[in-house]
């Protein structure tokens, strides 16, 4: 609507007299600019506000126009605006059923059990994979040293087997010489038989000679005879020389070739157990990585199953997640339903209490007329009264659509508010169930991380006294009301300090105190062995002496793997490992012995 103020000037409030339960004008409780009073008044200056229903009719009754505090409008002549009729909601058959309800948390807290269980499956299948990965790669190493060591040994087999073709051929050289010095031998032995048989024909003809011929001749024939004795003793000579040169040959075959064959032949039989030795352990080890690959992706396979089950069951859980938010979206909705059939409601019980007032004021309007009972009326009247009925109608409908079945309504309506009281109080319920479930795992929460807490305080408190020799080390909580939502502060008083917190120590400082939560750490998780690279080099020698000593008492349990250059590090070790770089690469010298050890022996040698 649009006022135009100029046209309302001269308005006025109006004036009722005083009842118990008027509250006063509505427009004495709206406040405006000057220039807006005349619409103020123009629209509220003729409403009373009042307490309760009661004072509005009656002041409705008398002509003015009247609002309770809650809202409800009466018109002058006692005209009350109301609603107008609609088929009530069945809320109770949108809301999910306690038994639904039951089934789907339920529902859920298998799928989080399945859940966590796959994750706990996963884990294990993770590690056994890494295990079988480990195993592998082992196998795999043990593999290829096996073929390395075949293929030396197959290199050494080939060359002894160089070596015996060498010695084969030396020997059949030798053997063909042997051959030919044996058959120039034989032929020497025969020359020589033929020789010294000619020999004595000679000196059976010299003889012969001698008593037939003279001296002259005989001489003559004693000189050619003394030159064939000549050249039988050089033949002699070369038959000796050559006798000695096959002696010769047969004692180094004898001596040395055949002991190195023999040597050969035993190495190459050794060498053949060592590869069919090998072979065995190269199949061996192959079947067994042929079966560690098997296992490898048969846990993959169940590894990638795993997945997918968990992810399906994911999908599930987030399905259920998304039933419970649409639930919960769906109680949001009948909760704001179920306020607006509250108002509803009330408003019905505001026009029926509006009736039985109507009831009562025209009963009492009719006792003051002095008709105490029922009227007794002629067909006269009662025509006249029926001739008064399209006028009453149309008056009526004048006045609006009333809800005539606002009593039955009320019933229905209040059964369907105490079904859904009922409803609500069972959610209610069984929110506060699992807001004290949430509650104690938080609980347990919070106590397990105090628990930690305290021990590793008082590790820690242990440890750096005994580093520092008499030092004070505590852990802070930033937020000891809530630890999760705030960190830990770390405060540190070294002997002849003040405390302060660990940031603003030095570096020699901060390694100790390092040094201190890590042992405290190991108290309560310890692990295996503990890997440190010269965590050593900032402390000072009376820190290291004391680090040297905490380190061998720990040792008793765990093993410690130290890279540093200290000696007091290094004499407390059991063994020694000197790294040098050369060329580029790292050099191992292993094992050494301690410096204390190394100045004892060279003392006792120096003795």
């Amino acid at each position: 609507k649009i006022i135009p103020l100029r046209n309302m000037q001269g308005i006025n409030p109006v004036n009722p007299p005083s009842m118990e339960g008027f509250i006063g004008v509505a427009s004495s409780f709206v406040k405006v600019r000057d220039e807006f009073v005349p619409a103020v008044m123009f629209v509220f200056g003729d409403t009373l506000v009042t307490e309760n229903a009661d004072v509005a009719l009656s002041y409705s009754r008398r002509g003015y126009r009247s609002v309770t505090i809650d809202g409800d409008l009466y018109e002058a002549e006692g005209s009350l605006e109301g609603g107008y009729y609609r088929v009530p909601l069945e809320l109770s058959k949108l809301l999910p059923k306690k038994e639904q309800l039951s089934s789907l948390n339920e529902a859920v807290a298998k799928l989080e059990e399945i859940l966590r269980q796959r994750d706990q499956d996963i884990k294990n299948v993770n590690e056994e994979i890494e295990r079988l990965r480990g195993e592998y790669q082992k196998r795999e190493g043990t593999l290829r040293r096996f073929q390395e060591e075949a293929s030396e040994v197959s290199k050494s087999m080939e060359r002894i087997e160089r070596n015996l073709k060498e010695l084969d051929a030396r020997i059949k050289e030798l053997e063909r010489q042997r051959q030919i010095n044996e058959s120039s031998r034989m032929k020497d032995q025969e020359l020589r038989e033929n020789y010294m048989k000619e020999m004595a024909e000679l000196e059976e003809r010299i003889k012969a000679v001698r008593a037939s011929i003279g001296p002259s001749i005989i001489a003559k024939t004693e000189s050619e005879a003394s030159e064939l004795l000549k050249a039988i003793a050089q033949i002699q000579e070369e038959l000796a020389r050559i006798d000695a040169s096959m002696a010769s040959v047969e004692a180094n075959i004898t001596s040395t070739l055949k002991p190195e064959l023999e040597r050969s032949k035993t190495d190459l039989m050794g060498l053949d157990s060592q590869i069919k030795y090998l072979n065995e352990r190269i199949e061996e080890s192959s079947k067994a990585l042929e079966a560690a690959r098997a296992q490898l992706q048969e846990m993959e396979r169940m590894r990638e199953d795993l997945s997918k089950s968990l992810s399906n069951v994911k999908d599930e859980t987030r399905k259920f997640q998304e039933s419970l938010s649409s639930i919960d979206e769906e109680l949001r909705v009948l909760e704001e339903k179920q306020g607006a059939l509250l108002k509803e409601i009330h408003d019905l019980e505001l026009q029926v209490q509006a009736k039985v007032l109507e009831r009562s004021f025209l009963e009492e309007e009719l006792r003051r007329l002095g008709y105490e009972k029922p009227l007794e009326v002629s067909e006269l009247q009662v025509r006249e009264a029926e001739g008064l009925q399209p006028k009453i109608k149309s008056e009526l409908d004048s006045l609006g659509s009333i809800n005539q079945l606002a009593i039955a309504q009320y019933a229905e309506q209040k059964e369907s508010y105490k079904q859904l009281s009922s409803r609500l109080n069972e959610l209610e319920q069984e929110k506060l169930s699992i807001l004290r479930f949430i509650e104690e795992i938080e609980g347990q929460k919070l106590q397990a991380f105090l628990d930690v807490y305290n021990k590793v305080n008082k590790s820690l408190a242990f440890f750096f006294s005994k580093l520092t020799g008499g030092g004070r080390c505590e852990l802070k909580l930033q937020n000891p009301e809530d630890p999760f939502s705030g960190g830990v502060d770390l405060i540190a008083e070294f002997p002849g300090k003040g405390a302060r917190s660990i940031s603003s120590a030095s570096g020699g400082e901060k390694s100790v105190t390092a040094l201190a939560f890590l042992f405290s750490i190991s108290q309560i998780h310890p692990a295996p062995f503990y890997l440190m690279d010269e965590v050593d080099a900032h402390l000072d020698p009376f820190n290291v002496e004391r680090l040297a000593e905490l380190i061998k008492e720990s040792s008793k349990g765990q093993q410690f793997i130290f890279v540093s250059i200290k000696d007091a590090l290094l004499d407390r070790a059991e063994k020694v490992y000197g790294v040098f770089v050369q060329d580029g690469i790292s050099r191992v010298v292993a094992p050494l012995l301690p410096p204390k050890e190394e100045e004892s022996l060279r003392s006792v040698s120096l003795a």
